[in-house]
């Protein structure tokens, strides 16, 4: 991947959105950024070898490690060494390599059950079988967001310029950071639904469904409601530039319009991967994206007349659709995937599951 970008970045750069006058900054921020794709990605798969172990707490330090390094990196890196953009990304390599070192000296250490030994690094057909047909849900979720990022932008740009392409930039990145506490919850609740499906407890499971569809679902809604009546707060997080804010927001309003829906929707995805059932995962995934998404970003703004609006537009309708379908189909394949139970009372104390 890093040889490819670098051989093809100006191509790239162009194909997600930059333009003649963002086209150097860019260039010259992704030929640095990219030396970090292999510690970023090695961090990023061995760190979930910790957190099923039962580490959260130190899974949770990979993370905060190489972001509070980055945050401290980039004023020192861009303004006191005076390396502008190439500084950010240099900042941003080293805190890659920082978490990289962080999971290595877990992994190769006394407390860990997995050991990364050379006899178990050799490739089993079924075990990777199984990785690939798990994993593909993710990974298609990964490759099409860098797609809709390619579609986003350069509908963005046709129809509202420079500026607008710096607002989607703005948008993407503040739904990243809002929905992290929602994948938090959807990915904690994996090891805690796969493990009691194993030991047959499925009332528990049911109980961590639940409990992780509430907790999510309120999160989206009340961050909905935030930015919905505060827009323009959270754009000026990132650039109070005024062109840029009077884009900006009603961007953001349409955008975020069906925000809520993604905890919910999160949950879904995360549970069939618990249970196993990765490719019903790839389908709701490929439904939203590539069977909605995609098509609305390019026929909205052919038959309404509200330009930019109307890209964004696909967004909410596209969540929508996909959330309530998924949510219709969710209900039926958890009654099929787990047994019912009836409830007894132990005359020991406490409560009995019997499975029927």
């Amino acid at each position: 991947i890093t040889v490819l970008v670098l051989l093809f970045r100006e191509p790239l750069l162009i194909l997600f959105g930059a333009s003649e006058n963002t086209l150097a900054y860019a260039e010259e921020y992704i030929t640095t950024y990219i030396i970090g794709t292999l510690f970023v990605q090695l961090t990023v798969g061995m760190n979930y070898y910790i957190t099923t172990q039962g580490f959260a707490k130190t899974a949770m330090v990979t993370t905060m490690l190489g972001g509070i390094l980055n945050i401290v990196l980039d004023p020192l890196f861009i303004f006191t060494f005076g390396m502008g953009v190439q500084g950010a990304a240099l900042a941003t390599v080293i805190s890659q390599f920082a978490s990289f070192v962080w999971v290595m000296a877990f992994l190769f250490g006394k407390r860990t059950q997995l050991k990364i030994r050379p006899g178990t690094l050799r490739p089993r057909l079924p075990v990777l079988r199984q990785i690939v047909i798990l994993g593909s849900a993710p990974f298609f979720m990964s490759l099409s967001e860098g797609l809709l990022h390619i579609c986003f932008n350069n509908q963005a740009r046709r129809f509202g310029g420079d500026v607008a392409v710096s607002a989607m930039t703005i948008l993407f990145s503040l739904f990243q950071f809002i929905l992290l506490p929602v994948e938090g919850v959807s990915q904690g609740s994996q090891p805690i639904i796969s493990y009691n499906y194993g030991a047959r407890l499925y009332h528990r499971v049911r109980q961590t469904v639940r409990i992780a569809v509430l907790c999510n679902l309120t999160f989206t809604v009340v961050a909905t409601a935030f930015i919905l009546i505060f827009p323009g707060a959270f754009i000026r997080i990132f650039n109070s530039d005024p062109e840029l804010l009077a884009a900006g927001v009603p961007m953001l309003r349409v955008y975020a319009a069906c925000l809520f829906v993604h905890g919910a929707n999160s949950t879904f995805q995360q549970t069939y991967n618990s249970l196993g059932e990765g490719k019903k995962a790839f389908f709701f995934a490929f439904f939203r994206k590539i069977i909605l998404l995609i098509p609305l970003l390019y026929l909205l703004p052919e038959i309404l007349p509200w330009g930019v609006l109307a890209v964004m537009l696909a967004e909410p309708i596209s969540d929508l659709l996909t959330t309530a379908a998924n949510a219709l189909y969710f209900r039926r394949f958890l009654r099929q995937k787990l047994p019912a139970e009836t409830e007894i009372e132990n005359p020991n104390g406490g409560i009995l599951y019997d499975r029927t």
